[in-house]
Order: structure tokens, then C-alpha cells, then sequence
């Protein structure tokens, strides 16, 4: 343990651009550091620009360890928003981090938790054509293979829409025939 004063100043203490050395820590992935902030009284959920906590940034970014070691934290919240109502688990998808949502997925992270813009973690990754972890996600029991974005689009809609067809085969099965509907 730092003594007190010390582990304030790091704590809170901002740069020209109001981040802390923890949120540095984080953009960096130096997970030692990290460990040393939790065991000083860091807040693991605390949130930084945009509302992003130091999940956020690992899944973003791709440090597999720190996500990791954060969802294995005492008192994480693994669903929390961004700004942009962004969850962890969304922002892997996005970027294609099979593992990152793998762990998340594993870690009870809420498959259905959407965006500003109403697009979940399986909308994001038919969108992105990520293959891998749109399977991970069909195969999850609480996913909604229905959800859409504000636009009024489905998952399987914009995989249709970008061309990736890989992502339209493995949700063809779930989509609902127009006939079915008159």
C-alpha cells in the first residue's frame, strides 16, 4: 500500500487532457500497474472520457489480460455504458476480439444490451462481418436474434446489406418468412 496522500495524488490526479495515470495505465495495458491502483482504492468501475471504465479500453483495445483480470475483479461491472451506450462486450464485437468476447460472454456479460443507436453486440458484429463471434453469440440462450437497430434494420439485415455472407447463412435460420406474416 502507498501511504494515503501518495495514492490520492495518483489517483486523481489529471494531465493537460484530463486523464488520470490509471486511464493511462489502461490505454497502455500494463496490467502490474493496474493491479497496484485496484489495491490503493482505484474504483474499478470508475469512468472516464466518454464514461469508458478501464473494461471499455481493454476490450476496445484488445488486452486480453486485463480483461481478463478485470472481470475477475471483485465488484466489476462488466455491463456498464459509455456515452454512447456502449458496453464492453459491444465494443469487442465491433472490433472482431473473438477472445475479449469470449470472456465477457463467459462472464455474464449481457448479449442483448444495445447502443445509442439500438445496435447490439450481435447487430455490431453482423454489421462488421465477424463470423466467430456472431456464432458465439446465436449459440448464447438469451440472445435476441430479432433486436433492431433505430433504423429499423436486423442483424441479418445488414449483414445482407454489407455483403457478408458467411454472417447472412448463419442467420438465415432465425429470420421470419414474409408469408408467414399476411
Amino acid at each position: 500500500m502507498l501511504p494515503k496522500a501518495v495514492s490520492e495524488k495518483l489517483l486523481n490526479e489529471t494531465n493537460s487532457s484530463n486523464q488520470t495515470p490509471a486511464y493511462l495505465a489502461a490505454i497502455c495495458g500494463h496490467l502490474e500497474i493496474i493491479k497496484i491502483y485496484l489495491s490503493n482504492g482505484l474504483d474499478v468501475n470508475m469512468q472516464y472520457y466518454y464514461g469508458t471504465t478501464m473494461l471499455h479500453i481493454a476490450a476496445d483495445t484488445g488486452l486480453k489480460d486485463l480483461v481478463q483480470y478485470l472481470v475477475d475483479y471483485q465488484g466489476i461491472n462488466i455491463n456498464l455504458r459509455d456515452q454512447h451506450k456502449s458496453t464492453p462486450l459491444r465494443l469487442a464485437c465491433a472490433k472482431g476480439r473473438e477472445e475479449i468476447a469470449a470472456i465477457l460472454i463467459q462472464a455474464g456479460a449481457n448479449v442483448n444490451m444495445a447502443n445509442m443507436h439500438k445496435a447490439t453486440p450481435l447487430i455490431t458484429a453482423a454489421i462488421n462481418g465477424h463470423v466467430k463471434i456472431l456464432e458465439m453469440l446465436i449459440a448464447h440462450p438469451e440472445i435476441d436474434i430479432s433486436s433492431k437497430a433505430v433504423c429499423g434494420l436486423t442483424a441479418f439485415d445488414f449483414a445482407q446489406r454489407n455483403g457478408h455472407k458467411e454472417c447472412v447463412r448463419l442467420l438465415e435460420p432465425y429470420q421470419v418468412s414474409k408469408c408467414m406474416l399476411m
